[in-house]
């Protein structure tokens, strides 16, 4: 007998976000990261997707588990190389620390190994920066131009090439006018080819504003754009940074720049040229907030299926 006005309904399924996500795209965000296999005997391997071939590839790193390597990052960047490049950040924490971080060393960055998939081989180059570097575990790094940059501590970013001949240390964009010391810890990004920079303002601390580094050699920032928090929330301030306003990516190709607020995580664009603020979904209430490296794929996603954002 056919279901009548008693027959109760199923729940209509939400469908998977990544089940619109293309082949090419899951490839991305599978390549983004080297993954680290672990065994009984605390030794590991680094497994990457090549971004070129879209085959795994094993990276010869055979070894025991360590307190000193803290920061792994992937450089790929197919408009100047096909190569991808592993940087394993060396810091000089002790290996008799406990699984806290607890015992002789602060964290710093003692040196670089950094393997090329085009030699196949690993290099080894002691840290050239000129101040003691302890990296933003947490945070984007962005790789531009055979360069690696971090987000590091005291306000500033690291930067070094693929070589590992040439270190830099580049200072967060100030206002001249700025009352702080610090400032937020902000957020990186390549976006037309340049090296971006988004923070709170450092004055008033009630607009987003947004910094581009012209001359990839240089160290002096433009101030390219800025925008009130209340046309993008409807907030005078809000507290910048994790659980709170997040800058999650600006677009590689265009004046836009996607961003997270609020206790929903609703993920939100904002057009540089128009002024106009889109909102695309609630992301859910979410302790974790390891999601930036994904919203780069949702963008071209978005350009791939002929939407607005």
């Amino acid at each position: 007998m056919a279901g009548g006005s008693g027959t109760k309904k199923r729940a209509r399924r939400r469908p998977n976000p990544a089940a619109l996500l293309t082949d090419n795209l899951l490839v991305e965000i599978l390549a983004r990261v080297p993954y680290r296999c672990d065994d009984d005997d605390d030794e590991f391997d680094y497994l990457v997707l090549n971004p070129a071939t879209e085959k795994w590839v094993a990276v010869p790193v055979r070894r025991r588990w360590t307190n000193r390597v803290q920061t792994v990052r992937l450089g790929f960047d197919p408009a100047v190389s096909p190569h991808f490049y592993v940087f394993e950040f060396q810091s000089n924490f002790d290996d008799n620390d406990d699984e806290y971080g607890d015992g002789e060393g602060d964290g710093c960055v003692l040196g670089v190994k950094i393997y090329s998939s085009g030699t196949g081989a690993w290099i080894h180059k002691q840290s050239g920066w000129t101040m003691s570097i302890l990296l933003e575990l947490d945070f984007r790094s962005v790789f531009l131009d055979g360069v690696m940059y971090v987000i590091a501590s005291d306000c500033v970013i690291g930067a070094v090439d693929v070589d590992g001949e040439t270190w830099r240390v580049i200072e967060f964009p100030r206002s001249k006018d700025s009352p702080f010391y610090d400032t937020s810890l902000g957020f990186i990004d390549q976006s037309q080819r340049r090296l971006h920079f988004a923070n709170a303002d450092d004055v008033v601390g009630d607009k987003l504003v947004i910094y581009v580094l012209e001359d990839k050699d240089g160290e002096e920032w433009t101030l390219k754009h800025t925008v009130s928090f209340w046309h993008l929330v409807g907030r005078k301030k809000v507290d910048f940074g994790f659980l709170k306003f997040i800058v999650a990516a600006i677009h590689p190709d265009r004046n836009m720049v996607f961003f997270v607020f609020g206790h929903k995580k609703t993920l939100l664009s904002y057009d540089m040229d128009s002024g106009e603020v889109c909102i695309i979904r609630s992301l859910g209430h979410c302790e974790s907030e390891h999601f930036f490296h994904m919203f780069p794929f949702f963008q071209r996603h978005c350009q791939m299926m002929g939407t607005s954002n």
